[in-house]
Parts: C-alpha cells; structure tokens; sequence
C-alpha cells in the first residue's frame, strides 16, 4: 500500500521552494521618494533664481554707469559753451558798430588775461618777440563780403565774412607776420572757422612789414555756412601762437 505524504513534510518543501524562489530572483532598486524630488525641484529653481538675482544686478549697475557718464558728458558741454559765451559781455543790440564807437568799447582783460572789446574798439597786443607791441582795432565786419575775384567765389551753402582790421606798430620792434594765420571766428553755434589766407576779399594783409609808428588796414576773410551768425572774433600775435584779444561781434 502507497505511503502518504505526511502533511509536515509537504509543508517544508513548500517553504523550501519559496525561499529559493525568493534567492534567485533579482532586486530591483526603489524609486525615488516624494520628498527627493521636490528636494531636486527646490535645488533647481534656487539656481535659476540666485542666476536671475545676478543678472538684473549686472543690469542695473551698467544702466548706472552710463546714466552717470552721461549727465558728465553732459555738465562738461554746458560748462563749455557758458565758457565760450560768457568770454564777452556785451550789448547784444550792438551787431555790428562802426569805428565810430571805438570810445565806449576800450578793452578789458579777461580773468585769463585774454583781451577784450567790441567792434570799433582797440586792444593792446605784446608778441613773444621782446619789445613788439601791436595796437589792433576791429573797424568794421563785412557780411557777406563780395570776393574780389568772382572766380574764386565760397562754395555752395556758404558765403564769406570779412572782418577789417588795422594795426598799429606802438612797440620798437618790426612786425613781420601774415595777420590772417592769427585769425579766428566762432559762430552762435560755438563752431570756430580759420581765415582764408588767400585773402578773397581785398584788400587783403598778406604778410606785411610794419615798422614801429607805423600802421596797415585790411580784411581778413572767413567762409562761413549761410544761415550761422557770427559772435566772436578772435585775433592773436606771432601766427596765432602769440597773446590774443576778442572782439564781441
């Protein structure tokens, strides 16, 4: 008669196929928890806000700067232009005064010792040469000024201003010089023009000879835009590079 399996010995083989079954079967790793990812979320987003915090700091510090060296730009051509302007204080009415009131425009020095005055007015000018003194007066401004030749006209949009000058030798030396390489005008538009040392406009200087008592008169001519209009006439010795006056126009 078969033998039954007893109920014990069922019982451990069941157990014993269990626990190989659990062996042999590979462990998978667990998924991240809830709270590693909002641990990952959190990492990321403080990133991209301290990149965003440094950005906009960048910006504001770049904006500042250009701010600051634009209103330096800024007070530097304000403090300019009041420079240029307040070289002369004058009767603006008085465009243009003939030699006739040379008496109530005696010049004046500057606080930079630049001479001053107006049309019809004189101003005392030593050169680097010891001993040569020039008495300049601006007798009159011509404008617009009709060339001599019509050949040699100004360009187009441009015309010519003269200004016409004598100067008087009140030293004990010879001048020798060409008068219109010492010349210069500023317009209202604080634009500064050189003479036209060709002298269109005649009589011209050239480069002349004046002994001590002596005296010449003559235009020095500029070519100017239409439209602008002059203010300033600047005059110095030694080819420009000597002692200067201003005349207000």
């Amino acid at each position: 008669m078969p033998a039954r399996d007893h109920p014990a010995e069922r019982n451990g083989e069941m157990a014993s196929t269990q626990s190989k079954a659990s062996a042999g079967t590979p462990t998978t790793n667990a998924s991240p928890s809830a709270s590693q990812m909002d641990a990952g979320g959190s990492s990321g987003r403080s990133r991209r806000s301290t990149a965003a915090f440094v950005l906009a700091a960048l910006l504001i510090v770049a904006l500042g700067t250009w701010f600051n060296a634009h209103e330096k730009r800024s007070a530097s051509a304000g403090s300019t232009d009041t420079a240029v302007t307040g070289t002369l204080q004058g009767d603006s009415s008085a465009s243009h005064p003939t030699a006739a009131s040379s008496n109530e425009s005696q010049s004046q020095a500057s606080g930079d010792g630049t001479k001053r005055a107006h049309v019809g007015g004189s101003v005392t000018l030593s050169g680097n040469q010891d001993d040569l003194t020039i008495d300049v007066m601006v007798v009159q401004v011509v404008d617009p000024a009709r060339p001599t030749d019509s050949v040699f006209g100004p360009r187009k949009g441009y015309h010519f201003l003269a200004v016409q000058l004598e100067l008087t030798n009140s030293g004990t030396k010879t001048y020798s010089d060409t008068p219109a390489k010492g010349a210069a005008l500023i317009d209202n538009k604080l634009h500064q023009y050189d003479a036209d040392i060709t002298d269109p406009v005649g009589p011209g200087f050239g480069s002349p000879k004046i002994a001590p008592g002596e005296n010449r008169a003559g235009y020095i001519t500029f070519e100017v835009p239409d439209g602008r209009t002059p203010i300033i006439f600047q005059f110095r010795l030694d080819s420009g590079f000597g002692r200067g006056g201003l005349w207000s126009l």
